[in-house]
Parts: structure tokens; sequence; C-alpha cells
């Protein structure tokens, strides 16, 4: 038990010496930017972002809109099965149409963060 004790703290401080040996110049470089260029390029990657969520949220609400409307005409059916299928078709649809909004969403906004990436890059000086 002893000697299991020794090794691993011997393992361990040379762990950390190890990592006291590392030049500090390299963990100090920083790359130099443009600023205005940057403000630029994140401006036009939020509002891209925000057009993305915006685009979304109609979406979505236009298919909370359907799924009410299904809802109401299916609940107007008699009881029984045709008035189960109604009921289950508007709720797939609405699931479906609210799945691909997200995947539209997500599209988006990786697009939007793929050109700030490329702008940004373009920045430097």
């Amino acid at each position: 038990m002893f000697r299991k004790a020794i090794i691993s703290s011997i393992i361990v401080s040379s762990f950390v010496f190890s990592f006291a040996a590392l030049p500090v110049s390299a963990a100090t470089k920083v790359a130099k930017y443009d600023k205005a260029c940057v403000a630029t390029t994140v401006s036009k990657r939020d509002v891209a972002l925000k057009a993305a969520n915006a685009t979304y949220q109609a979406t979505v609400n236009a298919a909370m809109d359907a799924r009410k409307t299904a809802l109401a005409n299916a609940r107007s059916l008699t009881p029984g099965k045709a008035r189960r299928d109604a009921i289950k078709a508007a709720w797939q649809t609405f699931y479906q149409a609210r799945k691909d909004a997200l995947s539209a969403k997500n599209t988006a906004s990786q697009s939007a963060r793929s050109t700030f990436q490329t702008d940004r890059m373009a920045c430097k000086v």
C-alpha cells in the first residue's frame, strides 16, 4: 500500500513538472484582427442567426395554428376510428412540421457560423 502511494506521488509530480517546462511565449501568442472588420462580421452573423430564429418561430406558429384547426375538425367527427385517426394525423403533421423547421433552423445557423469563421479569418492583420 505504501509503495502504491509513493509511485502515484512520483507520477503526479512528474506530470506537474512537465507542464512547468513549457515555454511561456507560446501560450501568450495572440493573433491580431481588424476591429472594424470583426465588428461587421459579428453583426452579419447575428443578423443571420436572428433571421433563422424568426423563420423557425413563424413556421412553428403556423404549424400550431394548423394543428388547432385540424384538431377542431377532428373533434367534430363522431367518436370512433375516423376521429382517432384524424387526431393522430393532426399531431403527427404538427410534429413533422416542427422537426422540419428545427432542421432548417439548424442548417441556417450552421451556415451563418461557418460564414462567420471564414469572414473572421479574412480580418486578420
